[in-house]
Parts: C-alpha cells; structure tokens; sequence
C-alpha cells in the first residue's frame, strides 16, 4: 500500500517516514506518521492555524554533534580511521 505522505518529497511527514522506515519497518513507520498527523489535524482545527511545513532538513538540526559521531563509529567498526574537518560556512 502506497500512502501519499511517504511518496511526496521534501515535507515533513515524507522525511519521517523515510526516517521511521529504516529502523522500525513499513508498517509501524506509517502509524507514527499517521500519529503525526493526527496530532497536527487536531492542533490545526483546535486553535485555527494554518500548517507550516518545517521541511525534510527538519530532523537534521538536533543533536547534530550525536549524529557525527554515530557516522564516525561505524567505519570505525570495520577498521577504517576516520579523520572530520568541519566545512567553511556557507554564505
């Protein structure tokens, strides 16, 4: 079953769903989606609001530092050094 949340790219519920798939399955990653969703429906009819995509580089901004040394442990794992030099600032 294909659900349009998860097929659409760059909006929020997609990235989560790709995100929730990986480690938790298809089917438990559409329930937390579909949660999501639920919560932001209520939220939005509740207090009138329109909804706000944050974007797919949403998830991206926490724990930043926690996610660099995951990705620096798993080559590590498998004998390879790894050496991370932070990249000049975009403009």
């Amino acid at each position: 079953m294909h659900t349009g949340s998860s097929k659409s790219g760059g909006v929020l519920f997609a990235t989560q769903y790709s995100r929730l798939m990986i480690r938790r399955g298809k089917n438990r990653a559409k329930m937390a989606v579909a949660n999501s969703l639920f919560i932001a429906i209520h939220y939005i009819v509740r207090d009138h609001i329109l909804f706000k995509d944050r974007g797919e580089g949403y998830y991206n901004k926490f724990n930043t530092e926690n996610k660099i040394n995951i990705y620096i442990k798993k080559p590590e794992k498998l004998g390879v050094n790894v050496h991370i030099e932070a990249a000049p600032a975009l403009a």
